[in-house]
């Protein structure tokens, strides 16, 4: 659950910085070129994190895993 916390504050912020770049077009025409490109990156990499948590989200469910040492007896 930590991780999957660690990545929706990812996403969030990778989207943020995107909104960041958006504005950075339109008040400085000088730095356009630059920020669209970085722009573009950040855009790609926000699809790569939103999928990385989906795919997190519904193959590492803790709750459906059993404990390493279920099934196996004692040594105590």
């Amino acid at each position: 659950q930590e991780f999957l916390r660690f990545l929706v504050f990812s996403h969030s912020s990778c989207l943020e910085t995107i909104c960041h770049f958006e504005k950075i077009i339109k008040l400085y025409p000088e730095l356009n070129l630059e920020s669209k490109i970085l722009k573009e990156k950040y855009e790609k990499l926000g699809a790569m994190l939103f999928n990385f948590k989906k795919f997190v989200h519904k193959n590492w469910k803790t709750e459906n895993r059993q404990p390493a040492t279920a099934g196996k007896p004692s040594t105590l």
